[in-house]
């Protein structure tokens, strides 16, 4: 009889679900005091959510109208684009009139929302302040529903959580920010001194990370106290959470495959939990499907463009991989701090999963046998987390493998998650304590401490007022110039850039990285046919503000603006066109192209 190489205990699938089983004594915060009563429970949340609002609100109150910039991230012009495009026009483009894709969905309807509102009233000018007053009250409610899971799971909350917004990660790279502020601003380029990525204020940045931590959040909770259910609806709870993470970032649907999966084995095991499997797997998959068709329909394609575009899928990238392993044979080596955000949060969440198991799951081994099982000490919130794991590495692997150009906004849930796991493991380590050593200092006084170390390291690291200085000063100095210059009606461009060009233009841009292009364009592009496409659409103006060198003027003759053009698509065709500048100063530039008239 063939011998069994695997099985799960019952004690295994009894963590699946997310009953208080096992609740322990532990130490709550960092090896002092104990958090035992719900009323502190609570403060200490309450706590959390103060130290991670109030900084932001008080660095947006010095300016409102330019300090949103230093928050907002480059990409996050493309949803505001987007939304005004949606709102005014009634076209969800880019450019105003071929329809897109190229944007997570949840966030975009966010944003179109805001554009919506702030142009009910004929404020559409506070757009950028309210994005990111926005994105900070999405971050600030994913730490307030954080703290909540912690006290339903654990029946208390870590004094060490008021730190959650500066967080274990950002600690761990924190020796990369730390060179002098000059050398900071040069790796930050023509985008300023660079903010500490992966702490969660940086993800107040107007992008989809604010939403996506929310919707983790509310995931996390939804499991937490129902995820030992039988029922339909308590399914369609959890499952739907996790659906509305996967539509804050669609690659974040992979989070999912390990909860999912291991509660439809569980129901083989448990008929009586068929009903609650059958409910989160529709509710999971449903709204994706949909999404999808809906994509294909008005857009021509199931999945975003701009996924497609950055993805080399099946082939794996031999830079990053390269980038990756220097970064794991030398991880405090001074490094450029864009390097240290497109492998730190590869390296250090992996590491977080591999190291939390042990502490959670144990291996039993049998005559015939060998088991896997939680430990009875592991509450409901450590069942998730190792749940969780497995999306972890995979959403890490498939980054560092596969997409190219990942922004610090990748990795929210996978930087929360190694917070999350290191309070746990730090919790437990110092239960063993004599009960004099942990009751040394007030839980007040502790999490007070934590609390301004979190400040402080915001004030340090995180707010950087120069940081995006450039895209203040063009929304609010350069543009009304630009606009003057041309009476208004700023011709159609062809932005090579994320967007900010165009929306503070106010003008229709066709979306030069090609992130946001319609199927047509990105067609067109492969076959070296994009400027030919662009100026027979009408979009004959070729600009950019960061990337590339500002040096030509107004007397610049045509093979110096075509020069110019040619430095982003090289390979594109441009037979029968003729280039010619139509607005350059020190900061920004504008090279028109149009067809070249036949000779006679």
């Amino acid at each position: 009889m063939a011998r069994k190489l695997l099985s799960f205990s019952p004690g295994m699938f009894r963590g699946i679900g997310a009953g208080p089983i096992g609740i322990h004594s532990v130490a709550a915060w960092f090896g002092v005091g104990s958090i035992g009563r719900r009323r502190t429970a609570r403060a200490v949340t309450l706590s959390a959510c103060l130290v991670t609002a109030l900084p932001v609100l008080s660095d947006l109150a010095t300016d409102p109208r330019r300090r949103p910039f230093g928050y907002l991230a480059a990409d996050t012009f493309y949803y505001l684009t987007v939304a005004r495009n949606i709102v005014e026009r009634g076209s969800v483009s880019s450019d105003g009139e071929h329809a897109i894709n190229g944007f997570h969905p949840l966030w975009q309807l966010v944003v179109t929302l805001v554009y919506g509102m702030a142009r009910l009233v004929r404020a559409t000018e506070l757009v950028p302040l309210l994005t990111v007053l926005v994105s900070l009250a999405c971050v600030t409610s994913a730490v307030g529903l954080f703290g909540a899971s912690f006290l339903r799971a654990a029946r208390r909350v870590p004094a060490a959580f008021v730190a959650f917004p500066f967080g274990v990660y950002a600690l761990i790279v924190l020796p990369h920010w730390q060179i002098r502020p000059a050398d900071l601003a040069a790796q930050g380029g023509g985008e300023g001194p660079v903010p500490l990525f992966g702490t969660v204020y940086s993800f107040v940045n107007g992008m989809e990370s604010g939403i996506l931590l929310a919707s983790f959040g509310l995931a996390v909770y939804a499991f937490v106290t129902r995820g030992a259910s039988r029922r339909l609806r308590d399914g369609a709870l959890c499952g739907g959470a996790f659906c509305l993470v996967a539509l804050s970032r669609l690659d974040h649907a992979l989070l999912a495959i390990a909860p999912l999966g291991l509660w439809a084995v569980h129901s083989v095991y448990a008929p009586l939990r068929r009903r609650f499997v059958l409910g989160a797997v529709l509710a999971f998959a449903a709204p994706l499907a949909l999404y999808a068709a809906v994509n294909q329909a008005y857009a021509g394609s199931a999945l975003p463009s701009s996924g497609v575009i950055k993805s080399s899928f099946p082939i794996p990238s031999a830079s990053n991989l390269t980038e990756l392993f220097g970064y794991l044979r030398q991880p405090f080596q001074p490094r450029h701090v864009f390097r240290v955000m497109w492998t730190a949060p590869v390296a250090i969440s992996i590491a977080a999963v591999l190291v939390f198991l042990p502490f959670v799951v144990r291996l039993r081994v049998g005559a015939a046998a060998f088991s896997l099982e939680f430990r009875p000490s592991a509450h409901s919130l450590d069942r998730l987390l190792v749940m969780l794991g497995p999306g972890v590495v995979l959403l890490a692997a498939y980054n560092i493998l596969f997409v190219s150009g990942v922004g610090s906004w990748y990795y929210p849930v996978s930087t929360a998650y190694v917070s999350l796991t290191v309070l746990s493991v730090a919790t437990r380590g110092f239960s063993a304590l004599p009960r004099r050593l942990r009751a040394l200092l007030p839980v007040q006084i502790t999490a007070a401490a934590f609390g301004a170390l979190a400040v402080l390291g915001f004030l340090r690291f995180q707010r950087q007022p120069d940081f995006h200085r450039s895209y203040a000063d063009f929304c609010q100095k350069t543009a009304p110039r630009v606009r003057a210059h041309f009476g208004g009606k700023v011709p159609k461009l062809f932005e090579i850039d994320d967007g900010v060009v165009g929306y503070c233009l106010d003008a229709p841009a066709m979306s030069g990285s090609r992130l946001l292009l319609d199927v047509e364009a990105l067609r067109a592009t492969e076959a070296n046919q994009l400027f030919q496409l662009a100026v027979g659409r009408g979009f004959r103006a070729v600009t950019t503000l960061y990337y590339t060198s500002h040096d030509l003027t107004p007397k610049s003759d045509a093979s110096a603006a075509f020069a110019w053009v040619r430095r982003f698509y090289p390979d594109q065709d441009y037979t029968g066109l003729r280039a010619s500048v139509l607005f350059a100063d020190s900061s920004f530039t504008i090279v028109g192209l149009e067809k070249a008239e036949p000779a006679r």
